[in-house]
């Protein structure tokens, strides 16, 4: 199958040719082994340049975190943004219908003409459309959909302040944590200035839930932890906005956001955390026991009893979190040994393994447990579950396991 050329000239350079491919892992790769991230393909465009063209929002946030210039025009002076910016609000699937059906203008024998399209996540969709032949011949066209995110991620990084309600009305078009709702976000959370606070704010009180969603990432994220310290006035309103709304929200998904970010701010919130230890959804219990050790005071017994009743949980997830919880937990009582020990068998080898570190901690030996389990386990657990097996071992002097675990 053959992809026509929507952008002339991609060959020279490895990267913009990864980079008109929506070959993603390729694009990782050469950056990760260094990789010049402007350098020009024949037709003088970088890999962001045709990238920011394909709508390809992931290949343009590797190539900038790498280095990639916005700043770099292509041979017609135009850059990225400008780029991404025709095509935010297009359609890009009659864009490439249009474009295949001038591919097969005037050529001999019958054709067909297909469109797909595949949610890759992020909200954005990858759009095919193929031109099938009767001799058995296709040609694809294909491009994604993140123009927007990535118009507003080059927004914030040329500088451009574009106003509050402007971004928002472009995170709220959309679904909660696509790309360009988390694309605005990023560009909100910085400013760390009076009058975008007062905006997130409004739209913490918005009969709206969407608009209250919204508003408290901004509010959570707000200054990204940088310039609270240049402004702690703002910090202390965000915790208590948040506080407000894990008090008076009932939907799931918002409540388990606002307790992740009154986690993130370490906010004095322990009341609010422990009216959801309980909750029905397994999302909030699990934000509440990922949470609580950041905000509840060392050693506090409600905190702690929380965390214990959470690592009974019939969500493993939940349980892995409280038990992460108590094993790094400063304090060394029965209630969290007899807790940790509970969960040596637990049917999730990590959460096992978690349990076995906090005893291993405390000097237990019955921590090795879960690490012989390990070593005869059929399932591959992944490398985490290794790096804490080993830190057992290490911490119990168990040399004849160490080496076990490090040739599997």
């Amino acid at each position: 199958m053959a992809q026509r050329p929507i952008i002339d000239d991609v060959e020279g350079d490895e990267l913009v040719a990864a980079a008109y491919r929506l070959d993603a892992y390729e694009v990782g790769r050469l950056l990760y082994d260094g990789v010049d991230p402007n350098g020009l393909a024949g037709g003088g465009r970088t890999a962001l340049s045709v990238a920011a063209e394909m709508g390809t929002w992931l290949i343009v946030e590797m190539l900038l975190r790498h280095g990639a210039d916005p700043r770099v025009p292509d041979a017609d002076g135009r850059l990225p943004y400008d780029i991404a910016a025709g095509r935010a609000y297009a359609d890009v699937a009659a864009e490439l219908e249009r474009t295949a059906a001038a591919f097969v203008e005037g050529s001999a024998g019958s054709v067909v003409i297909v469109t797909t399209r595949e949610d890759i996540g992020d909200a954005i969709q990858l759009i095919r459309v193929q031109v099938r032949g009767d001799d058995g011949s296709v040609t694809e066209f294909a491009m994604q959909t993140g123009h927007l995110a990535i118009v507003t991620d080059l927004e914030t990084k040329l500088g451009m302040r574009v106003p509050f309600t402007e971004l928002a009305e472009r995170a709220l078009s959309g679904p909660a944590e696509g790309a360009v709702w988390w694309a605005v976000a990023d560009a909100l959370t910085p400013r760390a200035d009076a009058e975008t606070f007062a905006a997130a704010a409004r739209l913490c009180d918005s009969p709206r839930l969407l608009e209250r969603r919204l508003g408290a990432d901004v509010i959570g994220m707000f200054g990204n932890g940088d310039d609270m310290a240049k402004e702690p006035s703002f910090h202390a309103r965000a915790v208590a906005i948040l506080r407000r709304l894990a008090d008076r929200e009932h939907d799931p998904e918002m409540l388990k956001w606002v307790v992740t970010w009154l986690g993130h701010r370490k906010a004095p919130a322990l009341p609010e955390l422990l009216s959801l230890v309980d909750h029905d959804g397994q999302d909030v219990r699990e934000a509440v026991a990922r949470n609580l050790p950041a905000i509840m005071s060392a050693g506090h017994p409600d905190g702690l009893a929380a965390l214990i009743r959470l690592s009974r949980d019939p969500c493993e997830r939940v349980r892995d979190w409280a038990t992460t919880g108590l094993a790094i937990a400063d304090q060394d009582t029965q209630a969290i040994r007899a807790a940790l020990t509970a969960r040596l068998d637990d049917p999730h080898l990590t959460t096992a393994l978690e349990a076995a570190r906090g005893l291993a901690a405390r000097g237990d030996h019955i921590a090795l447990g879960p690490v012989h389990r390990l070593l005869t386990d059929s399932a591959a657990p992944g490398l985490y579950a290794y790096d804490l097996a080993i830190e057992v071992a290490e911490k119990l002097g168990a040399t004849d396991l160490i080496a076990g675990l490090r040739t599997r």
